[in-house]
């Protein structure tokens, strides 16, 4: 936990991050004015100062942060320059004051070690993956040869802008398939066409 009276001892949750929370990157304390009162990041000298201005510029007015009802957790997903981003945060009351928590979480380590694990991946399963709001593939095998077979569903919430993919195994066969029975069906037009006109 951070200490409120003292927001700056976030730089101690480094010490033992990637024990307690291994998704989170970087943790920001925010007063009601929306300045920096605590700040700590698991990254590079350079890579810390390039987030905290990313998210001060950027990040900081999409935040929705005027409506938001204290100890309510809300989630920021979003691409930034090419790259996703998750913020989780929230409002908390101390001593009357209001105070913002912002944690900004690695999408790398949620794909790899979270849904890796949660989607299927047996022999016979559906054959799935993770694509962004630009349709780019995230995570998983391309499902291009499932054609009219795939069936997509975005997240419901914190990951909102991704959408989960699925095609069956079979997708590329029931694709040539109804390729096969197309064309079938076109040969049978022509052939009753051309029996009809011998016929008259």
């Amino acid at each position: 936990g951070i200490d409120l009276e003292d927001p700056n001892s976030v730089q101690e949750w480094k010490l033992k991050a990637e024990e307690i929370s291994p998704s989170i990157r970087a943790l920001i304390v925010l007063d009601a004015d929306l300045h920096i009162l605590g700040f700590a990041a698991r990254a590079s000298a350079a890579d810390q100062r390039s987030f905290r201005r990313l998210f001060m510029t950027r990040m900081l007015q999409d935040l929705e942060l005027s409506t938001l009802e204290p100890d309510r957790l809300k989630h920021l997903h979003r691409s930034y320059g090419g790259s996703n981003y998750l913020i989780s945060y929230k409002l908390v009351m101390h001593d009357d004051k209001r105070i913002y928590l912002a944690a900004h979480h690695d999408t790398g380590y949620l794909l790899r070690e979270v849904l890796s694990a949660a989607l299927p991946n047996e022999r016979g399963q559906p054959t799935t993956n993770v694509v962004d709001q630009d349709n780019r593939r995230v995570f998983g095998p391309s499902l291009t040869e499932g054609g009219d077979y795939v069936v997509g569903r975005r997240f419901p919430t914190t990951l909102y802008q991704w959408r989960i993919q699925a095609a069956p195994t079979t997708a590329p066969l029931l694709k040539e398939k109804r390729h096969t029975s197309q064309l079938n069906q076109v040969a049978l037009i022509a052939l009753s066409l051309g029996i009809i006109l011998v016929a008259v």
